[in-house]
């Protein structure tokens, strides 16, 4: 990790890339923690790995860094959730497309979300953050897969 990471300070894009690949799983799952929706959590971790990768040497102990590039990510997912307004797709008076499924199909996956989320957040701390790692880092990882793709 101390490689690694003194690699990246001295600018090595490919230890950049290493670190980036190694705790983005992280970085997502504590995002989607606190902002509950997959488009501002890759928002979030995309801006907390940028300041993380400017202010690099900062950084103290290079052990340290994960738990400092989560400290990143929750303070840029407050940053999210101060600045964008809470308006429902209603309210913003936009029209469903003939391609996107119906009102019911919307509300009913809704409702399941909900509901898997709320019995997520009735588990402990620890149980939480394990579950939520072992099953959306199958999410993280395709969206990665896909981005890459499109490069």
């Amino acid at each position: 990790m101390r490689q690694i990471i003194e690699q990246a300070r001295q600018g090595d894009g490919d230890a950049l890339n290493r670190l980036f690949r190694q705790y983005y799983a992280m970085a997502h799952t504590a995002a989607y923690g606190k902002l509950q929706d997959h488009d501002l959590a890759e928002e979030a971790v995309q801006e907390a790995f940028a300041e993380a990768f400017v202010h690099l040497s900062r950084l103290q102990q290079a052990d340290a860094f994960p738990g400092w590039l989560r400290t990143i990510v929750h303070r840029q997912c407050y940053r999210l959730i101060r600045r964008k307004p809470q308006t429902s797709a209603l309210e913003e008076g936009e029209v469903t497309a003939p391609d996107q499924p119906d009102i019911g199909e919307v509300v009913a996956r809704q409702e399941l979300y909900r509901m898997l989320h709320d019995s997520i957040q009735a588990l402990s701390p620890g149980m939480r953050e394990a579950v939520q790692l072992f099953y959306f880092t199958a999410i993280v990882c395709r969206k990665f897969r896909s981005m890459r793709q499109r490069r």
